[in-house]
């Protein structure tokens, strides 16, 4: 990984907040309760359940996604830039391209 200095991950760090869910409204059950409920409430239940987990995978994909290209790309030794017209119906032509070191 490309060295990083502290103070970038303590600035970093400060300025993120991030709440992923409202515990407030949250229980811890058990088998036999949730089997009580009507299930009318267990599908409620069920269908909050999955947006939850839903979520957390998207942001579990999403920050994973972003941590590789933040940190995982090696440092580029040179970037080819180049510039294409787009045609509808046939291929797009190349008009430039260009290396910069």
């Amino acid at each position: 990984l490309p060295p990083r200095a502290p103070s970038v991950e303590t600035d970093i760090r400060s300025s993120v907040l991030v709440k992923i869910f409202d515990w407030g409204r949250s229980e811890l059950n058990t088998t036999a309760t949730h089997a009580a409920l009507s299930p009318e409430d267990r599908n409620r239940r069920n269908k909050y359940w999955n947006f939850y987990r839903k979520g957390i995978a998207t942001l579990a994909c999403g920050a994973a996604l972003e941590y590789g290209h933040r940190f995982g790309t090696p440092r580029w030794e040179k970037v080819a830039i180049r510039v294409l017209d787009f045609d509808a119906l046939t291929r797009d032509d190349v008009l430039g391209e260009v290396t910069v070191p």
